[in-house]
C-alpha cells in the first residue's frame, strides 16, 4: 500500500468510519461524508496533513462537541498521531512543478495546491 493510501485509510479507520457508524445526527454525518470526498482527492501525505491541521480545536464547534460527546475522534484529535505515524512523508506536498502545461486538472488539484 502506498503512503497516501495508508494515510487515507488511517483517517478513515480512526475518525471517519466510527463517526459514520455512530448515533450522530444525519446532518453531521452528511458533513463527515463531504470530508470523505476531499480525503480521496489527496495525492500526497503532506497535503493531507495540512488539511487535517486546518481544523482548529474550537471547543464551541457543534460538530466537535457532538463527536466528543460520543467519544469519537476528530481530525483535531488525530493530527498529532498522523504526523508521527507518517513523519517520513509529511514534507511530501504538491509542488508547482507537478503541474504540466496543457494538462487538465480538477478543481481539487488546484485547491489542494
Amino acid at each position: 500500500m502506498s503512503p497516501i493510501h495508508a494515510a487515507r485509510e488511517y483517517v478513515l479507520e480512526v475518525a471517519q468510519r466510527p463517526a459514520l457508524a455512530s448515533s450522530l445526527p444525519e446532518t453531521t454525518k452528511a458533513k463527515i461524508r463531504h470530508s470523505d470526498v476531499w480525503l480521496n482527492q489527496f495525492k500526497r501525505v503532506g497535503d493531507l496533513f495540512v488539511y487535517l491541521k486546518r481544523f482548529s480545536v474550537d471547543k464551541q464547534d457543534a460538530i466537535y462537541l457532538e463527536m466528543r460527546a460520543l467519544g469519537l475522534q476528530t481530525f483535531e484529535d488525530i493530527a498529532d498521531s498522523f504526523e508521527r505515524r507518517f513523519a517520513a512523508w509529511i514534507g511530501d506536498r504538491t509542488r508547482a512543478s507537478d503541474f504540466v502545461i496543457g494538462e487538465t486538472y480538477s478543481a481539487y488539484d488546484i485547491l489542494i495546491f
